[in-house]
């Protein structure tokens, strides 16, 4: 069944608004953009037209940075994101072990010590409330967990960063809980479905999903029975990259469904539990620059590794002497032959302007989250008290970073997912001087996010022959102050309303399902 939306507001690269008002869809893909008339005529008499009335739509957003389906199992098992004490996270501990019943492990995520000024609970305190169920909670950040001696039992001596007294884990162990502590197979399909539609939900209709190899296997399995319903260019931590190789899952296997993506490789940790990588210590922390989880030789032995296999890398650096690190490594690799691969780096939020230059030269994508703005970036807030004014001011280039060539991706790292929320980090940001405009932001978004996993030709713009992804807003971005201020109203995947309704339109369009019969 075929339909155009017009009197539409579009918001796409490469397209004129002046001379576009109108979109056509037909058998999965936009058939026709331009004007109304025009659009109407090329989609014959039998095209249902639904009238937006001025809303904007968007090329379904790109969310290239994602731990979608951890974060949807967190949300489905014991997620913290409400608490605002270190009193209320040990109320809802308390809880929880009275919900479980002794002996069950109770892995918990998402807690946020900026919401009430620092501190949080230790081995004793967690303990005390729960004696007899191992117990792990994860912060939001996922780089800084608190664990009772239940756990800390549980969790072996080759793990590093385990402070057993105090009951902290940082760094790879906290971020590894869920090997430490699997969720049973009825849990992970929950959490797809769940991350399915907090993405549609969202606007987002494709996501660069970082997760296990186990979860990988998963969403394999529901490609082949047509159930995965979410586009998913799927990337590995680097651990698990060799045992998907020797099952055949390259770098590029897959379709326009599930692809799989690159290697993830970890730099640094992050800016709250302070262990991201800086050049200058921490304000009021002077021994503390945090922390580079691998050697100079190290970090360039493993990307070189991939990069000879032809496999993409995404290496998470967040503070400016990790970036240094790993553009570094990247320039050892790759030499004068170019980014073939598109190696990237995810974050770079503080950056030495020397380091972005050798980014540009050498055509390193940056994936950066301008929601990390609002959520911590604002005068007062959390990034400001751990790296002072002037390093705040500098930090999240996204302007900088465009004018001087570097291409720039938009990912959420699910906190939160909202796009909408993102780009008012992104038009609004607190150094005005690096503030994107709207139809530059939308881009990173979208088309950016395509090129980033080499889907530009099928993806991320409103154009004749993309997938028919769309997200219809409530009202017209044009017309408001903050992104934020709109919310998504209908969201279509491959053609098909995947969530909410179209005005004028639901009845005609109700019958529509996603067809993700997996084709040779």
């Amino acid at each position: 069944m075929a339909y155009v939306l017009y009197n539409a507001t579009l918001h796409s690269s490469r397209l004129n608004r002046d001379e576009a008002d109108a979109v056509a869809v037909s058998g999965g893909r936009i058939s026709a953009v331009g004007r109304t008339d025009e659009v109407r005529r090329r989609a014959g008499k039998g095209a249902s037209e639904i009238d937006l009335a001025g809303r904007s739509v968007v090329p379904g957003f790109i969310d290239a940075h994602t731990h979608l389906i951890p974060e949807s199992l967190a949300k489905i098992r014991f997620h913290l994101g409400d608490v605002r004490s270190p009193e209320g996270l040990l109320e809802r501990l308390r809880e929880r072990v009275r919900e479980v019943g002794a002996g069950e492990a109770i892995v918990g995520e998402g807690w946020d010590d900026s919401e009430w000024g620092g501190g949080y609970p230790g081995r004793e305190e967690l303990d005390a409330v729960a004696p007899r169920n191992p117990v792990v909670l994860r912060r939001v950040c996922g780089h800084l967990a608190i664990a009772n001696s239940r756990a800390l039992d549980a969790i072996g001596e080759e793990w590093s960063e385990v402070d057993r007294t105090a009951g902290v884990l940082r760094g790879m162990v906290a971020l590894q809980v869920n090997r430490i502590f699997p969720p049973s197979r009825e849990d992970l399909i929950r959490a797809l479905r769940y991350a399915e539609e907090l993405a549609f939900a969202s606007g987002v209709t494709s996501v660069h999903e970082i997760a296990s190899r186990g979860m990988l296997q998963l969403c394999m399995e529901e490609r082949e029975r047509g159930t995965l319903r979410l586009r998913m260019y799927f990337t590995l931590p680097r651990g698990d990259v060799e045992s998907a190789r020797q099952d055949g899952l390259a770098a590029g296997t897959g379709d326009e469904w599930l692809r799989i993506g690159g290697s993830k490789i970890m730099a640094d940790g992050s800016v709250g539990a302070k262990t991201a990588a800086l050049l200058e210590p921490y304000a009021g922390d002077q021994e503390n620059r945090g922390m580079l989880l691998h050697s100079d030789e190290e970090m360039a032995e493993m990307v070189g590794r991939f990069h000879g296999d032809g496999c993409q890398v995404l290496t998470h650096a967040i503070g400016d002497r990790s970036v240094r690190q790993v553009v570094g490594a990247y320039e050892r690799v790759m030499g004068a032959g170019g980014n073939a691969l598109r190696h990237r780096i995810e974050h770079v939020e503080m950056a030495d302007p020397a380091d972005l230059e050798r980014m540009a030269r050498l055509g390193i994508i940056a994936c950066m989250q301008p929601n990390f703005v609002v959520r911590w970036g604002r005068r007062g807030g959390m990034y400001e008290a751990l790296i002072g004014e002037e390093r705040l001011r500098t930090s999240n280039r996204f302007r900088t970073m465009r004018e001087m060539g570097i291409r720039v991706a938009f990912g959420s790292d699910c906190m939160p997912v909202s796009p909408l929320y993102g780009l008012d980090g992104a038009v609004n940001h607190t150094n005005p001087d690096e503030s994107l405009s709207l139809d530059e932001a939308v881009e990173c978004y979208t088309a950016e996010g395509a090129y980033a996993a080499f889907e530009e030709g099928e993806k991320g713009r409103i154009e004749e022959g993309s997938v028919a992804d769309l997200a219809v807003l409530s009202g017209n971005l044009l017309e408001v102050e903050r992104p934020s201020d709109l919310q998504i109203m209908t969201t279509i995947v491959g053609g098909a309303v995947v969530y909410g309704a179209l005005p004028g339109g639901a009845e005609s369009l109700s019958d529509f399902s996603v067809d993700t019969t997996k084709t040779a």
